[in-house]
Order: C-alpha cells, then sequence, then structure tokens
C-alpha cells in the first residue's frame, strides 16, 4: 500500500517526526506556493499531549520554533543548512504520541525519500518550520501540532 501525505491531512493528535536532511539545494523553478492555512479551532498543545516513552519526548527540552512546532537536534549535520526556498530531500519516520509508526522513507514500499521546497509544499504542514536551520546530514526531532 502507498501512503501520500498532503497538506490537507487532519492528524488526531501532535505527530512526532524524526528527519535526516539528506541534501539541500536550488529549488527548481515554477513552484507555486501553497495557500495559508485554513482557519479553525486551535489545535491542542503538543506540551500538554502525552507521548509513548519510546519515543524519548521531553517537550521542556525541546525548542519552540513557530506555530507550535517543536524542534530537537539528536545529531547536528555538517552540510549545508536548509533554508527558505531551497530544495531538500529528507529521510524521515512519523509517530503518534502514542508511538504508532505510520510513515517513513524510504518506505518497506519502496518510495524514496521525500524531497520538497521549504515553503512550498512540505509532507506534512509544520514541516518547514521543522527543518528550516538545519545541516544536510543532521538527524532532528520534530513535534507538529495537529
Amino acid at each position: 500500500m502507498k501512503v501520500r501525505m498532503t497538506t490537507s491531512w487532519r492528524i488526531p493528535a501532535g505527530l512526532l517526526l524524526a528527519v535526516v536532511v539528506v541534501s539541500c539545494g536550488e529549488a527548481p523553478q515554477a513552484q507555486e506556493e501553497l495557500p495559508p492555512a485554513a482557519e479553525g479551532p486551535a489545535p491542542e498543545n503538543p506540551a500538554t499531549l502525552r507521548y509513548a516513552p519510546e519515543l524519548n519526548i521531553d517537550i521542556a527540552e525541546m525548542t519552540p520554533v513557530q506555530d507550535g512546532v517543536y524542534i530537537e537536534d539528536v545529531r547536528q549535520g555538517t552540510g549545508r543548512e536548509a533554508q527558505a526556498g531551497q530544495q531538500v530531500t529528507v529521510e524521515y519516520q512519523a509517530w503518534l504520541p502514542d508511538g504508532t509508526l505510520f510513515e517513513q522513507r524510504p518506505s518497506p514500499e519502496g518510495l524514496g525519500p521525500s524531497r520538497f521546497v521549504i515553503g512550498m509544499s512540505p509532507p506534512v504542514p509544520g514541516v518547514n518550520a521543522g527543518i528550516t536551520g538545519m545541516r544536510a546530514g543532521g538527524v532532528r526531532r520534530i513535534v507538529v501540532p495537529p
């Protein structure tokens, strides 16, 4: 089964991503910017959610960046820093707070790493904020609100 995530996905609770930026470089031409997110009820605060112990999440030790997103560098990369407008290639695993792995790239189904332009079309809303400033080769935990 192939799973495709879009920006219209509704995640019932916070989402944890472990991301490795494989590369970042110049964006290809002629990509359309995403429209602003629709307003709705305020999402749950990731700081008030309970996380499965195996996820090793301590929100108090993470850095809030924007839009309720929290980051923690597990390993600093040594490559180029990811910035808005750059194309990045990322490998990631995504879990729900209860520890359920629901998406990963590369995947057992043969899907390769995810490639997108920061600020244009992330695989999950909030990923732009979580990846910006990360260096290629690094590993970062990103907590994204629902």
